[in-house]
């Protein structure tokens, strides 16, 4: 049976209501009050209400995201989540006996793992299995884990993660039999395509390009499945890249084209990669006017991007430059070979 959180209940009660002088916070109240914080300091979209509170001050919920712990800690005044009540149940201390050194290198040279280190680790383990409801929990660590496996990707490249990062994904897919609410669907959806996502590209950048189309087209269904245009977008962005990567120009064009049918409905800086996307299918199918006007519609969305559209404008300010002159060196090249006279058959 769980215990309640008396700590967490205790901070409310002392909290001051803004709607209601001389009362404490009601649990719908900070609620709202951390949807909000999360929304001011991270720009991410969370729609906890009183129940959930309630389920964190009874003990169902002992550990909440990390970002929800610091709306809590900021809204109720405390610096440390153990002022809360909060503990990670999966951070569990074991205190070692003290031993002897000469004991201990003695049992390390008479055992049989010191033989075979890999004899210790099991073979296909047992799988994890997933819970029987989705909580907001779960979705914030499928987020956290791509960002932590694209930063890898990025830093190191894909090859030495790509297990690690496709037993993620296939462990968080079991997520999706289990039953969500409603309300988390969607960010649900959203977040297995984020992952499958970066497992995809991590594939490609690994040049395992069977696995990574195979991959991007989960990730695309995903995402269309929820009408996550923004997530979408950036998929057939990637599938854009890797076709035209693998000399299929043409196909590369294609995704391209069909991640801007709703343009309407992407940002200034989304439009903008697309874009370039398209000029460097183009320029690689030789078509040198058309490479000119995508990298130019490119530069007109780019100039009308807001700053405050973080995750698009990460990429366009840091990589359309670069890619903007890809489709341009193509069209030089393709300009010299237009030019260059073809020698007569029968020579000079």
């Amino acid at each position: 049976m769980p215990i309640k959180n008396d700590q967490l209940r205790a901070a409310r009660h002392r909290t001051e209501s803004p709607s209601q002088p001389g009362e404490c916070l009601s649990r719908q109240e900070l609620a709202e009050l951390a949807n909000a914080y999360i929304w001011d300091h991270h720009q991410k979209r969370v729609e906890t209400d009183g129940n959930y509170l309630g389920k964190l001050e009874r003990g169902v919920i002992r550990w909440p995201g990390r970002y929800y712990r610091e709306a809590l800690r900021a809204i109720l005044g405390v610096s440390a989540d153990s002022q809360l009540g909060f503990s990670n149940p999966r951070r569990a201390v074991l205190k070692l006996a003290p031993i002897e050194g000469d004991q201990f290198i003695h049992d390390l040279d008479t055992s049989p793992v010191a033989l075979s280190p890999a004899s210790s680790l099991p073979g296909s383990g047992e799988p994890t299995p997933a819970p029987a409801r989705v909580r907001a929990t779960d979705i914030e660590q499928i987020h956290t884990a791509a960002q932590v496996f694209a930063s890898w990707d990025h830093s190191y490249g894909g090859g030495p993660i790509r297990d690690a990062v496709l037993a993620q994904l296939h462990s968080t897919v079991g997520l999706l039999k289990a039953t969500c609410p409603s309300q988390l669907c969607e960010q649900l959806h959203s977040a297995v395509g984020y992952l499958a996502h970066t497992c995809a590209f991590i594939a490609f950048d690994a040049y395992a390009h069977h696995d990574a189309r195979r991959i991007f087209r989960f990730a695309l269904a995903s995402a269309e499945k929820v009408g996550n245009w923004h997530l979408r977008a950036k998929i057939l962005s990637s599938m854009a890249r890797q076709a035209i990567w693998t000399g299929r120009p043409d196909e590369g064009l294609t995704y391209a084209e069909h991640a801007l049918v709703r343009a309407d409905r992407l940002t200034a800086t989304e439009q903008a990669m697309l874009h370039t996307a398209r000029g460097r299918a183009l320029a690689k199918m030789g078509r040198v006017r058309d490479t000119l006007i995508a990298v130019g519609t490119a530069d007109d969305h780019f100039a009308h991007a807001d700053p405050r559209e973080r995750s698009a404008l990460g990429w366009v300010t840091t990589t359309l430059p670069n890619t903007r002159g890809t489709p341009a060196m193509l069209c030089s090249t393709w300009r010299c070979s237009a030019a260059r006279p073809t020698k007569p058959a029968g020579g000079w």
